[in-house]
């Protein structure tokens, strides 16, 4: 059933990176040429293919370990190490039972380190070819925190680890952020990263405008990787330890390792394993005493279990419900339901300064925890969700362990007695569409605008502008504007003026010009039209003038540049930026040849 494969013409032939000059590398591939392998049945011909046997899941796959080469196992004086006196043999199967089947995917393991360890055990020579054979990408396989084409690598794996989205979200970093957002933007998210890939994922989740770091740094615990090696053969990078609130391990109790590279995912040509020689930047976290160990530990347990939540569990309706709830219990809130930020402050401020000097001190990635920023965004209802970062923190401050923060947020009935239950409320949209209805059925009625918008609790300029919005025709307040004045103030907001000249220039406040572009929906969108072709313009401009002064150069050089409107042509008119980025390798006498 098996034959002894000794051509070297062949191995030249199925691995095109065959070694022939280098005399180590010989030694590694004749010792496996001379061992006998399964489904070459029947000899080999000339230009003939190995069949595929029932250990690939895939001809993809089949066809990427076969092009493999020896000298991808990093080996040393020739033979590899996992065959070697006393070397573990869990991680690999035995020669003569070759072709590999797939490593298992641990429950806790990340995607990209299944990829590593595929790379490792099916002797892959090129990260960017094991990542084209599992997901259709050259560089999806390498993104270790955020996934894209999934779709593709349940195909390519044939389901073997789930579907497409279950491995999104169990492991990858989608899994810790996907539960603090709304069900309909999580499952918009899914259904991109799973069919293709998201390019500004991260600027979507909010990441940067949150003030968090947007680099993820993969961390390991040192007595974990000792087990998974003692367990597996090799280490793992567990799902765990890798949200940005997570710097110690609640298994052993014990801070973390941060690994950084400086080559971002899509230049890197390897792996990062926790088990290998380093050839990053590494450093343990700093935790300064046994209170800011309980803290971390806190806030450890908080996101592990926010990974095992479906997308929009903990949506930020819910989150503020809890703190206000929370604030009430503590004399933090008003008779009228407004939330005392300064008394909240106060009681937190001595925790929160521990929380805060640990993710200051990090080596690698450190942020500010602005404690007065995040209670203003996450205790209002009107307000845009939170980085998960921000809402853990503060759970672990206001609660005295993780299951009491998780017991609250999770509890069936409304913890708070001044807002409707949680069940009953989505978001804040549904809360002011109804108060706007009854706007509108007053004014309807009869209601002057003033009267109706007291009524429902809302000031006389929003009541204004939801009067525009529903076509409610009322006698206009008296304006101080000179005759005409008004018009000329429309026809330069229609131009795209910036608000601060136009009101200069006809001697109103600032604040007039908010609302009249508040009143009149048409002429704000008309204002904001003009300003985006406007912007988009320079920066076209700008960018056209990088190329033409610099020609030759590399996009990387030419993002460095002062003023090349890269970054907003990135965000909002990418069509037309990679249009132009082929003129970046012609060569400066091409025009003048054509």
């Amino acid at each position: 059933m098996s034959r002894v494969l000794g051509s070297r013409k062949f191995a030249a032939r199925i691995c095109p990176t065959y070694p022939r000059n280098n005399s180590s590398g010989r030694r590694v591939l004749n010792f496996i040429l001379a061992q006998p392998i399964l489904g070459l049945r029947g000899g080999v011909r000339q230009g003939a293919v190995p069949r595929r046997t029932t250990a690939y899941p895939s001809p993809a796959l089949a066809r990427c370990e076969m092009s493999s080469s020896a000298a991808s196992f990093g080996l040393a004086k020739g033979i590899p190490p996992q065959f070697r006196k006393g070397a573990h043999l869990s991680s690999t199967r035995p020669l003569d039972r070759w072709p590999l089947k797939l490593p298992t995917l641990q429950c806790e393991e990340t995607l990209y380190s299944w990829c590593a360890t595929y790379h490792r055990r099916s002797m892959g020579v090129s990260a960017l070819a094991t990542s084209q054979a599992l997901f259709g990408s050259k560089y999806a396989a390498l993104r270790h925190d955020f996934p894209s084409h999934v779709a593709q690598f349940e195909t390519a794996t044939e389901g073997a680890f789930g579907n497409a989205r279950q491995v999104a979200l169990r492991h990858t970093l989608l899994g810790y952020f996907l539960p603090f957002s709304s069900r309909d933007f999580a499952e918009d998210i899914l259904t991109r990263v799973t069919s293709g890939a998201v390019p500004d994922l991260k600027m979507r989740l909010g990441i940067p405008a949150s003030g968090i770091r947007g680099y993820h740094p993969l961390k390991f615990c040192k007595r974990c990787v000792a087990q998974d090696v003692e367990k597996f053969g090799w280490a793992i990078w567990r799902i765990p330890h890798q949200p940005p609130s997570t710097l110690v391990c609640s298994r052993h109790q014990r801070p973390l390792v941060l690994t950084w590279n400086t080559a971002s995912p899509v230049h890197r040509r390897s792996w990062l394993l926790p088990d290998e020689p380093a050839t990053d930047h590494r450093a343990e976290v700093k935790v300064g005493g046994k209170r800011a160990d309980n803290l971390l530990q806190r806030m450890a347990a908080i996101s592990a279990h926010a990974q095992t939540l479906a997308p929009g569990a903990w949506r930020h309706a819910r989150l503020v419900a809890v703190y206000r709830h929370w604030a009430k219990l503590h004399g933090a809130l008003s008779p009228g339901g407004s939330v005392r930020h300064g008394a909240i402050f106060e009681t937190l401020l001595s925790d929160f300064r521990i929380v805060q000097s640990a993710f200051q001190g990090l080596a690698f990635g450190a942020c500010t925890l602005d404690l007065a920023a995040i209670l203003a965004n996450t205790t209002r209802w009107g307000s845009t969700s939170a980085h998960p970062l921000k809402h853990i923190a503060l759970l672990a401050a206001m609660f005295e362990s993780a299951e009491d923060a998780i017991r609250a947020v999770e509890a069936d009935g409304n913890p708070s007695t001044d807002e409707p239950r949680l069940e009953e409320r989505q978001d804040r949209t549904d809360v002011e569409l109804s108060r706007r209805d009854q706007f509108v059925h007053l004014v309807r009625g009869g209601a002057t605008i003033r009267s109706a918008a007291t009524s429902v609790g809302v000031t006389t300029t929003t009541g204004v502008r939801w009067a525009h919005i529903n076509s409610l025709h009322f006698p206009s307040r008296a304006k101080h504007l000179r005759t005409g004045q008004l018009e000329a103030i429309r026809n330069e907001l229609r131009a795209g003026v910036e608000r601060k000249i136009v009101a200069a220039r006809n001697e109103v406040s600032l604040t007039t010009i908010h609302r009249l572009l508040s009143a009149e929906h048409e002429l704000r969108d008309q204002w904001a039209n003009a300003r985006h072709a406007m912007a988009r313009a320079a920066n076209r401009t700008a960018w056209l003038n990088l190329l033409r002064k610099h020609p030759g150069a590399s996009a990387k050089t030419l993002r460095k540049l002062p003023s090349n409107g890269w970054a907003w042509l990135y965000r909002h008119d990418k069509s037309w930026l990679s249009s132009s980025l082929p003129t970046l390798w012609e060569r400066p006498d091409d025009s003048a040849e054509s």
